[in-house]
């Protein structure tokens, strides 16, 4: 069985409903955060997690999501075959 590693965004939802209000124009307006799960190549279980996730973050400058403003958090899990 081959394992496969997966990033996870993943937020505290409290700290996000703290953290996440933007001020725009005298008001507290709630923003919204993207959660994604991502398959990584069978190569990914040969790096520490650590060094993955600065790599993608480092990269992630140059990614092109739709409504994306920035990455803010990255984390690789170990995981089984799906």
């Amino acid at each position: 069985m081959s394992v496969m590693g997966h990033i996870v965004y993943t937020y505290n939802m409290r700290t996000v409903e703290q953290k996440y209000v933007k001020k725009v124009e005298g008001r507290n307006l709630p923003r919204k955060i993207a959660i994604m799960v991502i398959s990584l190549v069978e190569e990914s279980v040969k790096k520490l997690n650590k060094e993955i996730e600065e790599e993608i973050l480092k990269e992630s400058k140059e990614l092109r999501i739709p409504w994306m403003e920035k990455m803010e958090k990255v984390t690789v899990l170990e995981s089984g075959k799906d």
